[in-house]
Order: structure tokens, then sequence, then C-alpha cells
């Protein structure tokens, strides 16, 4: 049995090859569109080609100095606060707006004017903009931030022959001078020393800042702590008894992205408008109307013919023919799906017209 006896055996529905059709069908309603999906809608379409875009890396800016911190003639702020005056010392020195801008900049307000530090794992976090600070006050160099109400926090302690102590896992150990650091505190004193190296050969600027009393280190200076002369000193109100030292700060510039800039862009087709088959933009007109006469079609057959939607009248009882009609009138043969030749059947006169 050849192939197309095998197709002609199997005349009857296929509901898997209906179901498959189907969900083709919605597949191509989700991708184009309910409008295109079994329409000609769309068939033609105008495009025009967009050119490639190249990348536009980011720009970066320093934060305006709004206070003069970085500049020659710096004056920090005293909040009152006089040297002179005991009066003043409870609200002297406790302004920080020195070290950032609070206007805002590309959609951030207080950002830090200098290079400064994220905050810590524990303890007082950072003023806005704290910056790297040291200080000699102690053994060696000591490091560390301005706090909120302009206070001093060390992160690296320094050396006791000088220099400032590197936070390693061997100085964590059995009397390592960072042995009481928790892991994410060890880890923040490690960033911190990273930042300080990369910091420390900018230019510092004096500043006054407030610092707990220390009897070891600052007896020296001014005595028992009830009986300080060595400047201003106040005690907060968590207890703290705090003194008015002197700290330098580095005045590298601070950096934000004032614009992002953009990726590269690939060059692509965009898609104007969409077109139906008759649109007479892209095809010159409807079916010409002499294909109708060609075929023997009555004006109405013809409209019909054009619009889709061309109906068969039923099939005569009796009339001796087989099978159905195509849109054209003729007889198509159910054994092989080819139409007749020969003349039009009765029922087909309709579309001719007679």
């Amino acid at each position: 049995m050849g192939t197309f006896s095998k197709i002609k055996k199997y005349s009857k529905p296929s509901h898997r090859l209906d179901e498959k059709i189907k969900d083709l069908d919605n597949q191509i309603k989700k991708t184009l569109g309910e409008a295109i999906a079994n329409s000609t809608a769309g068939v033609y379409s105008k495009t025009e080609y967009v050119e490639p875009v190249e990348a536009v890396p980011p720009t970066n800016e320093d934060v305006p100095d709004t206070s003069g911190i970085t500049g020659d003639d710096f004056v920090q702020p005293t909040g009152g606060g006089d040297e002179n005056d005991p009066d003043t010392w409870d609200s002297g020195w406790q302004d920080t707006s020195y070290l950032y801008n609070s206007d805002e900049l590309a959609g951030e307000t207080d950002r830090s004017i200098i290079k400064s530090v994220p905050d810590p794992p524990a303890g007082d976090a950072p003023a806005a903009g704290g910056g790297i600070v040291i200080s000699g006050a102690f053994f060696g160099t000591s490091v560390g931030y301005i706090a909120n109400g302009n206070e001093y926090k060390q992160v690296l302690i320094g050396g006791l022959i000088g220099g400032t102590e590197r936070p390693t896992e061997n100085s964590r150990g059995f009397g390592g001078i960072y042995r009481y650091l928790t892991d994410d505190e060890f880890a923040y004193a490690v960033a911190f020393w990273n930042s300080y190296q990369s910091t420390k050969t900018t230019r510092t600027v004096g500043i006054k800042a407030w610092r707990e009393y220390n009897r070891f280190h600052d007896f020296q200076r001014g005595g028992e702590w009830e009986t300080w002369t060595g400047g201003p000193k106040r005690t907060d109100d968590r207890g703290r008894r705090l003194i008015l030292d002197t700290f330098g700060v580095f005045v590298q510039p601070n950096q934000y992205e004032s614009d992002p800039g953009s990726p590269y862009q690939h060059g692509y087709s965009k898609l104007i408008q969409r077109y139906e088959l008759g649109d007479p933009n892209y095809y010159p007109g409807p079916i010409p109307s002499k294909i109708g006469d060609k075929w023997g079609l009555s004006p109405e057959a013809y409209n019909e013919l054009v619009a889709g939607t061309v109906t068969l009248p039923p099939i005569p009882s009796g009339s001796g023919w087989r099978g159905r009609y195509d849109q054209f009138g003729r007889e198509i043969d159910p054994k092989t799906g080819i139409p007749v030749q020969g003349p039009m059947p009765p029922a087909a006169n309709k579309l001719r017209g007679v």
C-alpha cells in the first residue's frame, strides 16, 4: 500500500493533531498578540534600523567642599565653645557639619567631603563624613574616626615603640593587642587599616574633638580629672569623662558618582507600524476583478471571495454529486482532494450568478 493510500485510509478526525494546532495558536497569541493570531494583520511591517550606541563610563566627581576643610584657610566651627570659658564647655565643639555636604548630590544628602569609612559592627557609628583621623595622645599613632558629638573613636592601636599596630591573625592570639575583638570587629579593623594605608600620604588638617580621659596617658598633661588643668573637659549624659584634644584628619577628597553612564546598546530594527495584506502601502490593492471574470464569478461571489466570507449552499439531494465544493464552486473529489474538472454543478450556480 502506497503512502497516499495510507493517508486516505485515516479519514477520521485527529484529536491529538487538533490539540497541537490549538496549542500552537495559543502560543502565537501570547507571542504576537490576540489580534495577530489567525489574521493577516502584521504580515507586513515598517521598520527602521537603530544604530548601536557606545558605552558611556560613569562620571565621578569630588564632593563639593562646603566647609573649606580641604583648603588652607579652614576654620572649625566651635558651636559657641571658648577654651577660656568653662560655661561653654558642655555645649561647645560638638558640631560635625564641617565633615559633610548637606546638599543633595545624585539623590543623596550628607555626603562626606573627605574620604571616610563605613559604620563599625558595634559601638558608636561615625558622624556623617567621619573621616580617617590620627592621634598622638597614646603610644605611637592611634587611628580612628569622628563619631556623633565630635568624639574621637579609636580603631587601630598605636605601637608601643611608635607607628600603628597592624591587625593580623597573630595579633589576635594570646597576648595580642587585638585579642579582644570579635570576628566582625577584627574584619572591620582590617578594612580600616587598608583605607588608612591608601590615605596616609594625604595632607592632614588639625581639628579639635572630644575623647575619654585616660589617667595613665593624661596625668602628665593636666593632672587628676577632678583638678584637670589641660583644657576644656565635660561629663556626658552617659557619665563618661571627656577632654578636648587635638587630632589630625586626612583631607583626601571624597568622590561620588554624579552620572551612572550607560551600557553598550546593540543596533536593532525598530518596529514602526504593522499592516494587513490589503493595505495599499504594501499591496497594490484587493484581488483584481479580472480574476473574478476569468473564474466566472458573479459580483456578489467576487465580493465574498475578497472579504473571505464565501459560503456554499448545501448540495441538492439526488444531485448525484459526490463530496464537497471549494470556494470557487468546483467539486472536490473526496478520494484525491483535487477539484473535479468539468461544468459547475447546480449547487454552485449561485456563485456564478446563474
